[in-house]
Formats: C-alpha cells, structure tokens, sequence
C-alpha cells in the first residue's frame, strides 16, 4: 500500500517542483526584463534559477521512471520474501 502511495506522490512532487522553479525563473526574468542592464549578480541568481528548472525538469523526465521502476521492483521482491515461509 506504501509503494503505491508513494508510486502516485513522487512524480507529482517533482512536477510541483519542476513548475514553481520555471515560473520562478520566469517571474524574475521577466522583471529584470532588459538583462542587458541587470547587474552580474542578478544574471547568475538568473543562470541559478533557469539550471535548476532545468534540472528538475531532468529529474521529472529522466530519473523519476526509473525510481519508480525500482520502487514497484523492490515492493513486489519484498512482498514475495514474506510469503515465503524461511526455512529452520
């Protein structure tokens, strides 16, 4: 019951991430919107917000099927060994 659970809140949590990172990095792009006149330390909180959108974005895609591969894997492995009377 946990796995399934879990199954189901992972890769929401990391879409919930994944959109407020992009939306934050939108939000401050665009009120420094002429980034020609943002100071150095306003482009690199800028590349900051835009690499993690990206990598959340990689976690979503990429890291979050296998994980729950993994998951559904082990859950099943687990349930099969207590079902299995151990041997004495």
């Amino acid at each position: 019951m946990m796995g399934g659970l879990r199954g189901k809140v992972f890769p929401t949590c990391f879409a919930l991430t994944a959109v407020s990172s992009t939306v934050s990095a939108a939000a401050f792009a665009w009120l420094h919107h002429p980034l020609q006149e943002a100071s150095a330390v306003e482009r690199r909180q800028l590349a900051v917000l835009v690499s993690a959108a990206g990598l959340d974005l990689a976690n979503l895609l990429l890291f979050t099927p296998n994980t729950l591969k993994v998951m559904r894997f082990s859950s099943s492995t687990f349930r099969m060994l207590l079902r299995v009377p151990s041997p004495m």
